[in-house]
Protein backbone atom coordinates (compact mmCIF):
# COMPACT_ATOMS: atom_id res chain seq x y z
CA UNK A 1 0.00 0.00 0.00
CA UNK A 2 2.48 1.82 0.83
CA UNK A 3 4.85 1.40 -2.25
CA UNK A 4 1.29 2.21 -3.89
CA UNK A 5 0.57 5.61 -2.33
CA UNK A 6 4.70 6.54 -3.30
CA UNK A 7 4.34 5.45 -6.76
CA UNK A 8 0.92 7.82 -7.06
CA UNK A 9 2.24 10.87 -5.84
CA UNK A 10 5.52 10.43 -7.89
CA UNK A 11 3.06 10.92 -11.07
CA UNK A 12 1.13 13.44 -9.82
CA UNK A 13 4.29 15.59 -8.77
CA UNK A 14 5.47 14.72 -12.47
CA UNK A 15 2.16 15.30 -14.11
CA UNK A 16 2.01 18.68 -12.35
CA UNK A 17 4.89 20.35 -12.97
CA UNK A 18 4.32 19.81 -16.67
CA UNK A 19 1.33 20.90 -16.30
CA UNK A 20 2.10 24.39 -15.32
CA UNK A 21 5.45 24.55 -16.85
CA UNK A 22 3.63 27.15 -19.53
CA UNK A 23 2.26 29.37 -16.47
CA UNK A 24 4.32 33.19 -16.62
CA UNK A 25 4.28 36.97 -15.58
CA UNK A 26 2.80 39.27 -18.17
CA UNK A 27 5.78 40.91 -20.09
CA UNK A 28 4.04 44.35 -19.06
CA UNK A 29 4.30 43.55 -15.75
CA UNK A 30 6.00 41.21 -13.07
CA UNK A 31 5.50 39.88 -9.85
CA UNK A 32 6.83 41.24 -6.50
CA UNK A 33 9.70 39.13 -4.70
CA UNK A 34 8.21 36.45 -2.26
CA UNK A 35 4.98 36.22 -4.79
CA UNK A 36 4.30 32.53 -6.29
CA UNK A 37 2.30 32.68 -9.27
CA UNK A 38 -0.97 30.81 -8.04
CA UNK A 39 -3.00 30.10 -11.03
CA UNK A 40 -3.72 32.23 -14.38
CA UNK A 41 -6.28 32.29 -17.26
CA UNK A 42 -5.25 34.13 -20.81
CA UNK A 43 -8.14 34.46 -23.16
CA UNK A 44 -7.01 35.97 -26.73
CA UNK A 45 -10.26 37.73 -27.04
CA UNK A 46 -12.48 38.28 -24.15
CA UNK A 47 -14.99 41.03 -22.27
CA UNK A 48 -13.33 42.60 -19.08
CA UNK A 49 -14.78 44.90 -16.47
CA UNK A 50 -12.73 47.80 -15.37
CA UNK A 51 -13.54 49.49 -12.22
CA UNK A 52 -13.01 53.01 -12.26
CA UNK A 53 -15.36 54.62 -9.30
CA UNK A 54 -16.66 53.62 -6.13
CA UNK A 55 -19.62 51.41 -5.10
CA UNK A 56 -22.89 52.96 -4.87
CA UNK A 57 -26.25 51.54 -3.73
CA UNK A 58 -24.47 48.39 -3.89
CA UNK A 59 -24.05 48.51 -7.23
CA UNK A 60 -21.22 50.22 -10.09
CA UNK A 61 -21.20 54.15 -10.32
CA UNK A 62 -18.21 53.87 -12.67
CA UNK A 63 -16.59 51.15 -14.85
CA UNK A 64 -15.59 50.53 -18.01
CA UNK A 65 -16.26 47.45 -20.56
CA UNK A 66 -13.30 46.50 -22.54
CA UNK A 67 -12.71 43.52 -25.11
CA UNK A 68 -9.70 42.41 -26.25
CA UNK A 69 -6.60 39.69 -24.66
CA UNK A 70 -6.88 39.08 -20.83
CA UNK A 71 -4.34 37.74 -18.73
CA UNK A 72 -5.75 37.29 -15.44
CA UNK A 73 -2.86 36.30 -13.06
CA UNK A 74 -3.47 35.19 -8.77
CA UNK A 75 0.10 35.46 -7.06
CA UNK A 76 0.27 33.51 -3.57
CA UNK A 77 2.71 36.39 -1.62
CA UNK A 78 4.64 35.55 1.51
CA UNK A 79 7.33 38.39 1.09
CA UNK A 80 7.94 41.29 3.38
CA UNK A 81 5.20 44.01 2.60
CA UNK A 82 1.91 44.49 3.82
CA UNK A 83 -1.28 44.93 1.24
CA UNK A 84 -0.41 48.57 1.98
CA UNK A 85 3.41 47.60 0.47
CA UNK A 86 2.12 45.89 -2.02
CA UNK A 87 -0.07 48.30 -3.81
CA UNK A 88 2.36 51.04 -3.43
CA UNK A 89 5.45 49.21 -4.96
CA UNK A 90 3.05 48.66 -8.21
CA UNK A 91 1.38 51.93 -8.15
CA UNK A 92 4.42 53.35 -8.46
CA UNK A 93 5.82 50.79 -10.90
CA UNK A 94 3.06 51.75 -13.13
CA UNK A 95 3.18 55.56 -13.02
CA UNK A 96 6.91 55.08 -13.80
CA UNK A 97 5.74 53.16 -16.82
CA UNK A 98 3.24 56.05 -18.02
CA UNK A 99 0.35 54.16 -16.94
CA UNK A 100 -2.51 56.73 -15.70
CA UNK A 101 -4.12 55.85 -12.49
CA UNK A 102 -7.79 55.75 -13.24
CA UNK A 103 -9.27 54.80 -9.38
CA UNK A 104 -7.56 53.16 -6.29
CA UNK A 105 -9.32 52.50 -3.10
CA UNK A 106 -8.62 50.69 -0.15
CA UNK A 107 -10.95 48.54 2.02
CA UNK A 108 -13.68 51.22 3.75
CA UNK A 109 -13.18 53.89 1.56
CA UNK A 110 -14.58 52.12 -1.77
CA UNK A 111 -18.15 52.84 -1.10
CA UNK A 112 -19.78 49.08 -0.77
CA UNK A 113 -18.38 45.50 -1.26
CA UNK A 114 -16.30 46.68 -4.47
CA UNK A 115 -14.85 42.76 -3.87
CA UNK A 116 -18.35 41.18 -4.97
CA UNK A 117 -18.09 42.86 -8.03
CA UNK A 118 -14.97 42.56 -9.21
CA UNK A 119 -14.93 38.19 -8.54
CA UNK A 120 -18.35 38.15 -10.35
CA UNK A 121 -17.68 40.12 -13.23
CA UNK A 122 -13.81 38.95 -13.93
CA UNK A 123 -14.16 35.25 -12.95
CA UNK A 124 -10.76 33.32 -12.53
CA UNK A 125 -11.33 30.09 -14.04
CA UNK A 126 -9.75 27.52 -11.84
CA UNK A 127 -9.98 24.16 -10.27
CA UNK A 128 -8.15 25.12 -7.20
CA UNK A 129 -10.48 24.75 -4.27
CA UNK A 130 -9.10 27.94 -2.22
CA UNK A 131 -8.75 30.60 -5.12
CA UNK A 132 -12.19 31.67 -5.11
CA UNK A 133 -12.87 32.38 -1.37
CA UNK A 134 -9.39 33.74 -0.95
CA UNK A 135 -10.38 36.63 -3.07
CA UNK A 136 -14.73 36.59 -2.53
CA UNK A 137 -14.89 37.22 0.93
CA UNK A 138 -15.92 41.28 1.40
CA UNK A 139 -13.53 40.98 4.93
CA UNK A 140 -10.73 40.09 3.15
CA UNK A 141 -10.64 42.54 0.71
CA UNK A 142 -7.87 45.49 1.16
CA UNK A 143 -6.99 47.40 -2.15
CA UNK A 144 -8.16 47.64 -5.71
CA UNK A 145 -6.26 49.79 -8.47
CA UNK A 146 -6.98 50.29 -12.10
CA UNK A 147 -4.84 52.05 -14.59
CA UNK A 148 -4.20 52.45 -18.72
CA UNK A 149 -1.87 53.67 -20.45
CA UNK A 150 -1.63 53.56 -24.75
CA UNK A 151 1.38 51.49 -26.25
CA UNK A 152 1.84 50.25 -29.67
CA UNK A 153 -1.51 51.66 -30.87
CA UNK A 154 -3.50 49.77 -28.27
CA UNK A 155 -4.44 50.49 -24.76
CA UNK A 156 -3.58 48.00 -22.15
CA UNK A 157 -5.79 48.06 -18.57
CA UNK A 158 -3.95 47.06 -15.66
CA UNK A 159 -6.12 45.66 -12.66
CA UNK A 160 -4.51 44.87 -9.43
CA UNK A 161 -6.56 43.74 -6.68
CA UNK A 162 -5.31 42.63 -2.95
CA UNK A 163 -6.81 40.36 -0.37
CA UNK A 164 -5.70 39.18 2.96
CA UNK A 165 -7.26 37.08 5.74
CA UNK A 166 -8.20 33.45 3.87
CA UNK A 167 -4.58 32.31 5.52
CA UNK A 168 -3.08 35.55 7.01
CA UNK A 169 -0.62 36.47 4.38
CA UNK A 170 -1.57 38.54 1.40
CA UNK A 171 -2.99 36.89 -2.44
CA UNK A 172 -3.04 39.74 -4.98
CA UNK A 173 -4.32 39.78 -8.41
CA UNK A 174 -2.91 41.29 -11.44
CA UNK A 175 -5.40 41.80 -14.56
CA UNK A 176 -4.00 42.67 -17.89
CA UNK A 177 -6.07 43.78 -20.77
CA UNK A 178 -4.81 44.42 -23.98
CA UNK A 179 -7.75 46.24 -26.06
CA UNK A 180 -6.74 46.93 -30.07
CA UNK A 181 -8.73 46.93 -33.18
CA UNK A 182 -9.57 43.92 -34.12
CA UNK A 183 -9.29 42.61 -37.46
CA UNK A 184 -11.44 39.45 -38.17
CA UNK A 185 -11.20 37.68 -42.17
CA UNK A 186 -13.94 36.45 -43.37
CA UNK A 187 -14.36 34.47 -46.91
CA UNK A 188 -17.26 34.33 -48.96
CA UNK A 189 -18.46 31.03 -51.28
CA UNK A 190 -15.78 32.78 -53.96
CA UNK A 191 -12.84 32.83 -51.89
CA UNK A 192 -12.70 36.59 -51.68
CA UNK A 193 -11.32 38.18 -48.48
CA UNK A 194 -13.39 41.15 -46.56
CA UNK A 195 -11.22 42.57 -44.07
CA UNK A 196 -13.66 43.84 -41.44
CA UNK A 197 -12.38 46.32 -38.91
CA UNK A 198 -13.79 47.24 -35.78
CA UNK A 199 -15.38 43.47 -35.69
CA UNK A 200 -14.98 40.41 -33.62
CA UNK A 201 -12.01 37.94 -34.40
CA UNK A 202 -14.11 35.09 -36.15
CA UNK A 203 -10.62 33.32 -37.74
CA UNK A 204 -7.56 34.65 -36.22
CA UNK A 205 -4.34 33.30 -36.44
CA UNK A 206 -2.22 36.17 -35.96
CA UNK A 207 -0.01 35.00 -32.79
CA UNK A 208 0.67 37.44 -29.83
CA UNK A 209 4.05 38.44 -28.82
CA UNK A 210 5.54 40.31 -25.92
CA UNK A 211 8.61 42.39 -25.01
CA UNK A 212 10.36 42.17 -21.79
CA UNK A 213 9.92 45.38 -19.57
CA UNK A 214 11.79 46.62 -16.23
CA UNK A 215 9.86 46.35 -13.64
CA UNK A 216 11.53 48.41 -11.20
CA UNK A 217 9.93 46.58 -7.28
CA UNK A 218 8.47 43.78 -9.24
CA UNK A 219 11.02 41.04 -10.63
CA UNK A 220 9.46 39.91 -14.32
CA UNK A 221 9.20 37.15 -16.78
CA UNK A 222 8.48 37.23 -19.73
CA UNK A 223 6.02 34.88 -21.67
CA UNK A 224 2.93 34.22 -22.97
CA UNK A 225 0.30 30.87 -21.24
CA UNK A 226 -2.82 29.95 -22.56
CA UNK A 227 -4.39 28.19 -19.60
CA UNK A 228 -7.82 27.30 -20.84
CA UNK A 229 -8.08 23.33 -19.52
CA UNK A 230 -10.52 23.00 -16.73
CA UNK A 231 -9.85 19.19 -16.47
CA UNK A 232 -7.93 18.22 -13.00
CA UNK A 233 -6.68 15.29 -11.14
CA UNK A 234 -7.78 14.70 -7.63
CA UNK A 235 -5.44 12.08 -5.23
CA UNK A 236 -7.62 11.39 -1.83
CA UNK A 237 -6.08 9.03 0.85
CA UNK A 238 -8.10 8.96 4.52
CA UNK A 239 -9.96 6.20 7.10
CA UNK A 240 -12.91 3.97 6.28
CA UNK A 241 -15.74 1.92 8.07
CA UNK A 242 -17.49 -0.62 6.60
CA UNK A 243 -21.09 -1.89 8.62
CA UNK A 244 -22.55 -4.85 7.27
CA UNK A 245 -26.20 -4.31 6.73
CA UNK A 246 -26.76 -8.52 6.80
CA UNK A 247 -27.48 -9.24 10.64
CA UNK A 248 -26.29 -12.51 9.88
CA UNK A 249 -22.65 -10.92 9.19
CA UNK A 250 -23.11 -7.97 11.22
CA UNK A 251 -24.24 -10.15 14.05
CA UNK A 252 -23.68 -9.46 17.91
CA UNK A 253 -22.75 -10.37 21.50
CA UNK A 254 -23.83 -10.76 24.05
CA UNK A 255 -22.79 -11.14 27.74
CA UNK A 256 -25.19 -11.36 30.99
CA UNK A 257 -24.81 -12.13 34.43
CA UNK A 258 -26.37 -15.41 36.00
CA UNK A 259 -25.93 -16.52 38.83
CA UNK A 260 -22.72 -14.82 39.32
CA UNK A 261 -21.04 -16.60 36.05
CA UNK A 262 -21.09 -14.81 32.65
CA UNK A 263 -22.43 -16.48 29.25
CA UNK A 264 -22.40 -14.82 25.91
CA UNK A 265 -22.71 -15.49 22.34
CA UNK A 266 -20.72 -14.62 19.28
CA UNK A 267 -22.18 -13.93 16.03
CA UNK A 268 -21.01 -12.41 12.96
CA UNK A 269 -18.01 -9.43 12.43
CA UNK A 270 -19.20 -6.36 13.40
CA UNK A 271 -17.87 -3.34 11.74
CA UNK A 272 -14.33 -3.30 9.66
CA UNK A 273 -11.56 -0.14 9.31
CA UNK A 274 -9.08 0.75 7.60
CA UNK A 275 -7.06 2.92 4.71
CA UNK A 276 -8.91 4.21 1.74
CA UNK A 277 -7.58 5.53 -1.47
CA UNK A 278 -8.69 7.23 -4.95
CA UNK A 279 -7.93 8.95 -7.63
CA UNK A 280 -9.99 10.87 -10.18
CA UNK A 281 -9.79 12.50 -13.26
CA UNK A 282 -12.21 15.43 -14.20
CA UNK A 283 -12.59 16.05 -17.59
CA UNK A 284 -13.92 19.11 -16.65
CA UNK A 285 -15.40 21.04 -13.53
CA UNK A 286 -18.17 18.62 -13.44
CA UNK A 287 -17.83 15.29 -14.49
CA UNK A 288 -14.79 12.68 -14.07
CA UNK A 289 -13.81 9.03 -13.50
CA UNK A 290 -12.65 7.71 -10.35
CA UNK A 291 -10.19 4.61 -9.25
CA UNK A 292 -10.61 3.31 -5.37
CA UNK A 293 -9.39 0.90 -3.18
CA UNK A 294 -9.81 -0.22 0.50
CA UNK A 295 -8.37 -2.48 3.14
CA UNK A 296 -10.75 -3.00 6.02
CA UNK A 297 -10.22 -5.04 9.17
CA UNK A 298 -12.37 -6.05 12.54
CA UNK A 299 -11.81 -8.32 15.46
CA UNK A 300 -14.06 -9.34 18.01
CA UNK A 301 -14.19 -11.26 21.05
CA UNK A 302 -16.49 -12.77 23.50
CA UNK A 303 -16.43 -15.41 26.76
CA UNK A 304 -18.74 -17.99 27.83
CA UNK A 305 -17.66 -18.67 31.64
CA UNK A 306 -19.34 -21.79 33.68
CA UNK A 307 -18.02 -23.24 37.15
CA UNK A 308 -15.28 -25.43 35.78
CA UNK A 309 -14.82 -24.07 32.03
CA UNK A 310 -14.31 -21.19 30.14
CA UNK A 311 -15.09 -20.52 26.55
CA UNK A 312 -13.68 -17.57 24.67
CA UNK A 313 -15.73 -17.23 21.04
CA UNK A 314 -13.42 -15.01 18.59
CA UNK A 315 -13.83 -13.61 14.65
CA UNK A 316 -11.66 -11.70 12.61
CA UNK A 317 -12.20 -10.59 9.11
CA UNK A 318 -10.86 -8.79 6.18
CA UNK A 319 -12.79 -6.87 3.51
CA UNK A 320 -11.15 -5.72 -0.28
CA UNK A 321 -12.25 -4.03 -2.83
CA UNK A 322 -10.40 -2.29 -6.20
CA UNK A 323 -13.05 -0.14 -8.38
CA UNK A 324 -13.57 2.18 -11.06
CA UNK A 325 -16.76 4.77 -11.49
CA UNK A 326 -17.87 8.02 -12.75
CA UNK A 327 -18.48 11.13 -10.29
CA UNK A 328 -20.30 14.48 -11.49
CA UNK A 329 -20.40 17.36 -8.52
CA UNK A 330 -21.28 20.63 -7.66
CA UNK A 331 -18.91 23.71 -7.42
CA UNK A 332 -19.75 26.46 -5.17
CA UNK A 333 -18.61 29.50 -7.02
CA UNK A 334 -18.15 32.15 -3.79
CA UNK A 335 -17.25 29.24 -1.38
CA UNK A 336 -16.09 26.50 -3.44
CA UNK A 337 -17.63 23.20 -1.63
CA UNK A 338 -18.15 20.85 -3.37
CA UNK A 339 -20.45 17.93 -3.56
CA UNK A 340 -20.33 15.16 -5.51
CA UNK A 341 -22.57 11.39 -6.39
CA UNK A 342 -20.84 8.72 -7.76
CA UNK A 343 -21.41 5.20 -9.12
CA UNK A 344 -19.28 2.60 -9.86
CA UNK A 345 -18.05 -1.60 -9.77
CA UNK A 346 -15.40 -3.78 -9.16
CA UNK A 347 -14.11 -6.69 -7.22
CA UNK A 348 -13.73 -7.12 -3.51
CA UNK A 349 -11.93 -10.11 -1.54
CA UNK A 350 -13.80 -11.37 2.06
CA UNK A 351 -11.71 -13.26 4.12
CA UNK A 352 -13.31 -14.29 7.69
CA UNK A 353 -12.07 -16.19 10.87
CA UNK A 354 -13.39 -17.46 13.79
CA UNK A 355 -12.24 -19.35 16.73
CA UNK A 356 -13.75 -21.38 19.68
CA UNK A 357 -11.34 -21.99 22.42
CA UNK A 358 -11.69 -23.89 25.74
CA UNK A 359 -8.89 -24.48 28.58
CA UNK A 360 -8.35 -27.40 26.80
CA UNK A 361 -9.22 -27.19 23.01
CA UNK A 362 -9.17 -24.90 20.15
CA UNK A 363 -11.32 -25.26 17.05
CA UNK A 364 -10.79 -22.78 14.39
CA UNK A 365 -13.04 -21.61 10.65
CA UNK A 366 -11.85 -19.99 7.91
CA UNK A 367 -13.48 -18.71 4.61
CA UNK A 368 -12.32 -16.36 1.88
CA UNK A 369 -14.55 -15.51 -0.99
CA UNK A 370 -14.24 -12.78 -4.04
CA UNK A 371 -17.25 -11.33 -5.57
CA UNK A 372 -18.59 -8.44 -7.99
CA UNK A 373 -20.09 -5.29 -5.95
CA UNK A 374 -21.82 -2.00 -7.21
CA UNK A 375 -21.77 1.14 -4.80
CA UNK A 376 -23.39 4.48 -4.53
CA UNK A 377 -21.69 7.65 -3.25
CA UNK A 378 -21.72 10.55 -1.75
CA UNK A 379 -18.82 13.35 -0.98
CA UNK A 380 -18.36 16.78 -0.03
CA UNK A 381 -15.42 18.26 -0.02
CA UNK A 382 -14.35 21.19 1.75
CA UNK A 383 -11.24 23.26 0.69
CA UNK A 384 -8.43 24.13 2.59
CA UNK A 385 -5.56 26.14 1.10
CA UNK A 386 -4.34 25.77 -2.52
CA UNK A 387 -5.47 22.77 -4.02
CA UNK A 388 -5.68 20.79 -0.44
CA UNK A 389 -8.83 19.79 0.95
CA UNK A 390 -10.66 17.42 3.16
CA UNK A 391 -13.82 15.39 2.83
CA UNK A 392 -16.12 13.11 4.02
CA UNK A 393 -17.78 10.32 2.17
CA UNK A 394 -21.11 7.96 2.81
CA UNK A 395 -21.21 5.34 0.19
CA UNK A 396 -23.52 2.61 -0.36
CA UNK A 397 -22.16 -1.08 -1.70
CA UNK A 398 -24.18 -4.40 -2.87
CA UNK A 399 -22.50 -7.42 -2.89
CA UNK A 400 -24.42 -10.50 -2.69
CA UNK A 401 -23.51 -14.15 -2.17
CA UNK A 402 -25.35 -17.45 -2.68
CA UNK A 403 -23.90 -19.44 0.30
CA UNK A 404 -20.22 -18.14 2.20
CA UNK A 405 -18.90 -21.02 4.29
CA UNK A 406 -16.66 -21.11 7.30
CA UNK A 407 -14.86 -24.61 6.81
CA UNK A 408 -13.71 -26.10 10.36
CA UNK A 409 -9.29 -26.67 10.10
CA UNK A 410 -9.86 -30.17 10.29
CA UNK A 411 -12.26 -30.48 6.94
CA UNK A 412 -15.16 -32.09 9.08
CA UNK A 413 -18.60 -30.96 6.32
CA UNK A 414 -20.90 -31.17 9.57
CA UNK A 415 -18.96 -29.01 11.63
CA UNK A 416 -19.22 -26.03 8.64
CA UNK A 417 -20.78 -22.82 9.74
CA UNK A 418 -22.86 -21.41 6.89
CA UNK A 419 -24.12 -18.42 5.77
CA UNK A 420 -26.64 -18.43 3.52
CA UNK A 421 -28.08 -15.81 0.58
CA UNK A 422 -25.30 -12.99 2.88
CA UNK A 423 -24.80 -9.78 1.59
CA UNK A 424 -21.68 -8.56 1.92
CA UNK A 425 -22.16 -4.52 1.24
CA UNK A 426 -23.02 -2.15 3.56
CA UNK A 427 -22.93 1.32 5.07
CA UNK A 428 -19.15 2.78 4.50
CA UNK A 429 -18.60 6.37 5.92
CA UNK A 430 -14.87 8.08 5.54
CA UNK A 431 -12.72 11.02 6.12
CA UNK A 432 -9.60 12.01 5.36
CA UNK A 433 -7.31 14.46 3.05
CA UNK A 434 -6.91 15.53 -0.96
CA UNK A 435 -4.88 17.25 -2.96
CA UNK A 436 -6.57 18.95 -6.98
CA UNK A 437 -3.92 19.13 -9.46
CA UNK A 438 -4.79 21.36 -12.15
CA UNK A 439 -8.30 22.92 -13.23
CA UNK A 440 -7.36 26.28 -14.67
Amino acid sequence: MKKISLILVTVLLVFTSSLFAQEKDHPLIGHLDGADLWVQNVNNIHEYTIITGAIKNDSLASSIKVVGKTTMTAYDYKGDNSAFGIIHNYTQFLEAKGFEILFSCKSGECGGNLSKHYVSLNKLETGDNSVAPAFSDASYFRNYLSAKKQEDGKTVYVCIFIAQGYWGHPVYRIDVVEEEEATSMIKNDNDTDIQDKDNSEIDNSKANTGNKSDTGNASNTTGNSSNKNTNSFTFQVGIGQHNFYDTQLYGDHVIMENNGFYSGVLTGFKDLSGPYAKTAYYFNKNIGVTADVAFQHGENGVFYENPGSVVTYETSADLNFQRVGLIGRFVGEEYPIKLAFGTGFGRGSFEAYYQIKTLTTQIDYEGKVSFPMVYFQTEIVIPIIKGLFIFTEYEYSVAWLDEFNLIHDNGSEYNEIKYKWPSLGGNNFRFGLGYEFGGQ
